[in-house]
């Protein structure tokens, strides 16, 4: 059998240990890209995994074949599990040209109007407190306890739970949005306008400009492995903020030097996957039901306070980055209130880490968190003024003149094809303004074609398959050129000069 890549798992080490002795290990390494995972360790399978993937393309992902040779009984560890869990979190991410493009022009015109921007981070401050709120159906419970010690912590909300809180009367000391889209304004717009002016913003530069208006103040904040972060190189570039809000609103807790951060509505999961989210946000509206990730695939994963509840792709790649974080500040405390997914390296909440204190000095807490910020973007910013426009053309050019004159008769054709594609980004990689901006939609576009390629019954309906994949690249490729001035340093020039 012909294959790309061979991952051979054994959870004995000692029959592993004996295959030295039969199995020409030398010729197989020397002719093909082969990978061992040994040992029955769930955390270092894991572990392994990741290190594997992070080497090979995840267009390459798509389809696994899956050979048992034998079960061992005594060890034996659900690998298809592990397998899957590790892939969902190494195929997110990719990012698509669209979104960075609009991504792209916010995050300059929301500078233009030299917003405050976070550039350092807090030293860790003693018996400070931070509630951070989402929007998961848990937070129901917990809102009379968030009411009864609103004092004594500063209150973030994320994304939709600002609706909640409204509906509460609890007036959050800080909001976070993380989105590009413009349907995040008209979200907010179901707010009233005088509760807005009382909320003090901090947002993703990537935001529409509009929402950086509708707060009582606004303040940004670098939206991470986004095209202009490698055009703007800020001194801080905040850890671990996507994909949800919520993830946002922990990374920042721990920047803004909370040393208690409280998490409340933040579930990671669903008790009942017919309920997402808690009443009282955008979503009790059927014009906003669509936002939903909509999905009959689910994981089941161990819950903070049941057995189990299940998740999807999105909150499970959330919690795994969460997770990261958590592990990454040891000298924080995170307490995890919330009745969704369990959350590893936070607590329950009990008598010895739920809020005791009368007074916190809240007013300090947020005079810090604004010294975090600033408007001379000269002192912390190094900009890049090099044309990246010219190597963004280039690299389409090359992927279309591939694809054009390659002779694609029949399935393993199309397959060299994707390699040679693969190998072009390759060259690109370490220019990571080009690499951010194409990257993404280049391999989901990939990705189509080899599933297309494994999947068409009839080779002969592939000739049309590369029709759409050269109106794909035509289409980004033309639509590039509106980007000139925000790649080639002309806008840049302006803004520092």
């Amino acid at each position: 059998i012909d294959f790309k890549y061979l991952i051979i798992y054994e959870s004995d080490i000692s029959k592993f240990t004996a295959s030295l002795y039969y199995v020409d290990w030398e010729s197989l390494y020397d002719n093909h890209n082969v990978y061992i995972v040994a040992g029955d360790n769930e955390n270092k399978i894991k572990e392994g995994f990741e290190l594997i993937f992070s080497e090979i393309n995840p267009v390459y992902l798509s389809f696994v074949l899956f050979v048992s040779i034998y079960v061992n009984n005594q060890k034996h560890l659900n690998i298809e599990d592990i397998y899957k869990k590790v892939v969902h979190v190494s195929t997110k991410g990719w990012g698509f040209y669209d979104d960075e493009k609009v991504g792209l022009k916010n995050a300059f015109d929301n500078i233009n109007k030299k917003i405050p921007y976070l550039y350092k981070p807090s030293i860790p401050i003693k018996n400070s407190n931070v509630f951070i709120i989402g929007s998961g159906p848990s937070l129901e419970k917990d809102i009379t306890y968030i009411r009864r010690n609103q004092n004594k912590a500063i209150i973030i909300s994320c994304g939709t739970a600002l609706h909640k809180l409204y509906k509460e009367n609890i007036l959050p000391d800080f909001h976070i949005e993380l989105e590009r889209e413009n349907i995040r304004r008209d979200i907010l717009l179901e707010l009233p306008e005088d509760f807005l002016k009382k909320v003090v913003l901090i947002t993703a530069d990537v935001v529409p400009p509009s929402i950086t208006s509708m707060f009582r103040n606004s303040f940004l904040f670098l939206r991470t492995n986004s095209t202009h972060q490698f055009l703007l190189n800020p001194s801080l570039i905040p850890p671990a903020i996507t994909p949800t809000v919520v993830n946002t609103g922990v990374s920042l807790a721990v920047i803004f030097g909370m040393q208690n951060i409280y998490l409340f509505g933040t579930d990671m999961g669903y008790k009942n996957i017919n309920k997402k989210h808690v009443e009282g946000t955008i979503f009790d509206k059927k014009k906003y039901k669509y936002i939903e990730q909509h999905t009959t695939s689910y994981i089941k994963v161990e819950g903070n306070f049941e057995k189990y509840v299940y998740t999807d792709d999105i909150l499970f790649w959330a919690k795994s980055n969460l997770e990261k974080l958590i592990n990454a500040f040891p000298d924080r405390n995170f307490i995890n209130f919330s009745d969704g997914a369990l959350i590893k390296g936070t607590k329950k909440p009990d008598n010895t880490n739920v809020l005791k204190e009368n007074y916190v000095n809240k007013e300090f807490l947020k005079s810090n968190i604004y010294s975090l910020f600033s408007t001379n973007y000269n002192d912390f910013m190094k900009p890049d003024f090099n044309n990246y426009y010219v190597s963004c053309i280039e690299v389409m050019e090359e992927i279309k003149k591939i694809i054009t004159k390659s002779e694609l008769s029949n399935r393993v054709d199309y397959l060299y094809l994707i390699d040679e594609v693969i190998n072009i980004i390759k060259k690109y990689k370490n220019n990571e303004v080009v690499n951010t901006l194409l990257t993404g939609s280049v391999q989901s576009i990939l990705s189509f074609l080899y599933k297309a390629v494994l999947l068409v019954p009839e080779e002969k309906n592939l000739f049309i398959i590369k029709d759409i994949i050269i109106n794909g690249i035509n289409s980004i490729q033309n639509d590039i050129k509106g980007l000139k001035k925000y790649l080639n340093g002309c806008l840049l020039k302006k803004i520092f000069n």
